[in-house]
C-alpha cells in the first residue's frame, strides 16, 4: 500500500508544500528519516535547500500537520528544537490552525508559519495543480518495483539512505555517501534492458540521488567559493578523498596507529604497515576531475 493511500490528507499537504517551494526555485526533499545508531529517531516532512548567491546557502525544515487538532504550539516547539539539534538555518510549520497569536509567536522566533488560510490558498492554486511530476508516494512505488523480484528493499533503502544523510550530515559527508549511491543506481540503469520499465525506474533513482549529491557538493563548496580556482579544486579534492580536510584525516590515522601500537602483537610494525597502506590507497583515489567541476560550478 502506498503512503498516499495510507497517509491520507497529511501526505497530500506535504506534497502541496513541496510543489510550492519547487515552483519558487528551491531544492526540496520529502520524508527524511533521522537515524541514530541505525534506529529511526524522527522524520522531517519537508527539507528545503536554497542557494541565493555565491556564498549564501540556507537549509529549512517544515513540519506539516493537516489535522482537525493539529497541536500547533507543540509543533512550533518541535520544529525549533529539531532545527537547532541538526544545526540548520531555518524552520517552519504548516498547520490548519489559524490562531493569529501563534503566528505572532512564530514570527517572534523567526519561524515560517503557514496556517490554515494559507493552506487553503495553496490548495486552490492553479499553478501548483498544473505541475506535472510524480508525488513522493508514486516515486517510491516505482522504485519499490525494482526490489519486487528479490523480495528485498535494496534499491528503496539506497534511496531512503541517501535522503537521510541530508538531514544531519549535509555537506561533504552526504556528498560522498550520495556519490557512491549514484554509482550503484547508475550501474542498475546500465545493466537493465534498454527502454524497459526497469531501466526507466533505475534512471529515475539515479537522477534523484544525483540531485542530492549535487546539492551536497554545492553546500560543501560554499566556504571556498571566492578563492582562486586552484585553491577551490585542491580543497574539494581533499574533501572527496578524505571526507573532510586532510589534517583531520591525518589525526585519525595517528590515533589508529597509537591504538594498534599499544594493543596489537608486533604493534609498531603493524601500525606503520596499515597506516602506509591506508594513506596510499586514499591518496590514489582519482578525485581531481570531479573536484574541478564542482569548484567551477560553486563560483557561478
Amino acid at each position: 500500500m502506498s503512503r498516499e493511500k495510507s497517509g491520507g490528507k497529511g501526505f497530500k499537504t506535504e506534497e502541496l508544500i513541496r510543489r510550492y517551494f519547487l515552483h519558487s526555485g528551491f531544492y526540496v526533499c520529502r520524508g527524511l528519516q533521522l537515524e541514530y545508531e541505525g534506529q529511526s529517531v524522527t522524520d522531517i516532512d519537508i527539507w528545503i535547500y536554497e542557494r541565493s548567491a555565491t556564498l549564501a546557502r540556507r537549509r529549512t525544515i517544515i513540519d506539516v500537520k493537516d489535522k482537525a487538532k493539529p497541536q500547533a504550539s507543540e509543533r512550533l516547539l518541535f520544529a525549533i528544537g529539531l532545527s537547532r539539534l541538526i544545526g540548520i538555518e531555518s524552520c517552519g510549520v504548516a498547520t490548519t490552525n489559524s490562531n493569529p497569536e501563534l503566528r505572532a509567536l512564530a514570527q517572534k522566533n523567526k519561524v515560517i508559519w503557514i496556517n490554515g488560510e494559507d493552506l487553503q490558498r495553496l490548495k486552490k492554486s492553479k499553478h501548483l495543480a498544473e505541475i506535472d511530476r510524480l508525488t513522493e508516494e508514486e516515486f517510491v512505488e516505482k522504485i519499490a518495483t525494482l526490489d519486487s523480484v528479490r523480495g528485498k528493499k535494496t534499491q528503496l533503502n539506497l534511496f531512503e539512505g541517501a535522503k537521510s544523510t541530508l538531514g544531519d550530515r549535509f555537506g561533504i559527508s552526504s556528498a560522498n555517501h550520495c556519490l557512491d549511491a549514484t554509482v550503484k543506481a547508475a550501474t542498475g540503469t546500465i545493466r537493465a534492458h534498454p527502454d524497459s520499465i526497469v531501466a526507466e525506474n533505475y534512471g529515475r533513482l539515479t537522477y534523484a540521488i544525483a540531485g542530492m549529491c549535487a546539492a551536497s557538493f554545492d553546500f560543501a563548496s560554499a566556504d571556498t567559493a571566492l578563492r582562486p580556482i586552484d585553491e577551490r579544486s585542491k580543497a574539494m579534492t581533499s574533501a572527496i578523498r578524505y571526507g573532510f580536510d586532510q589534517r583531520g584525516f591525518s589525526e585519525r590515522i595517528k590515533w589508529m596507529e597509537d591504538a594498534i601500537r599499544h594493543f596489537a602483537p608486533g604493534g609498531d610494525v603493524v601500525s606503520k604497515t596499515v597506516s602506509k597502506g591506508l594513506i596510499g590507497s586514499v591518496a590514489g583515489e582519482e578525485a581531481e576531475n570531479l573536484a574541478e567541476l564542482i569548484a567551477r560550478a560553486s563560483h557561478d
